[in-house]
């Protein structure tokens, strides 16, 4: 048996859009260090998942057009609860900072990250007079705004270099 299949793995809840236009909402397994942005920008051409049923197969990447993670369920929707679990599943994926699939393209990726920057830019901030508190609140926004974008691009620059 190979080695990296002997890995502990886990599961991630997604929405997967084919190349055909169909819409299908599976987990992903993965090993337990990977994450989302991992597994889509990764080596490997095919991906296991597994279905509502539980019953696992395996999709080639080239058939996803696009990704969408769906945060973890919680006791209540849209409660307290699962804006802590959105927080969580933020602070993890960069893709869902800049909201945008991960097999979107550099462009996309750019221009998302741009119109971002625009909306909680300081000087944006500041003409609107805001309290303090707020001002803060959009610097930190904006510093994971930054390192997302950072962190896509050089995970990117790091798998055109291995490929």
């Amino acid at each position: 048996m190979r080695k990296d299949y002997q890995r502990q793995k886990k599961t991630l809840k997604v929405l997967l859009e084919t190349a055909d236009g169909k819409s299908v909402e599976a987990e992903l397994v993965v090993t337990m260090e990977e994450t989302l942005a991992d597994v889509m920008n990764g080596r490997h051409e095919f991906i296991e998942i597994r279905d509502a049923a539980g019953k696992s197969s395996f999709i080639a990447r080239s058939f996803i057009r696009r990704v969408f993670a769906k945060a973890a369920e919680t006791k209540q929707a849209g409660g307290h609860d699962a804006d802590i679990a959105k927080l969580r599943l933020h602070a993890q994926d960069p893709y869902l900072i800049l909201d945008i699939p991960v097999v979107a393209n550099d462009e996309e990726v750019r221009n998302a990250y741009l119109k971002l920057v625009r909306a909680y830019h300081p000087d944006k901030l500041a003409s609107l007079e805001l309290p303090p508190a707020i001002m803060d609140y959009g610097e930190e926004i904006l510093k994971k705004i930054n390192a997302a974008y950072d962190l896509i691009m050089l995970q990117r620059r790091k798998a055109g270099s291995a490929a």
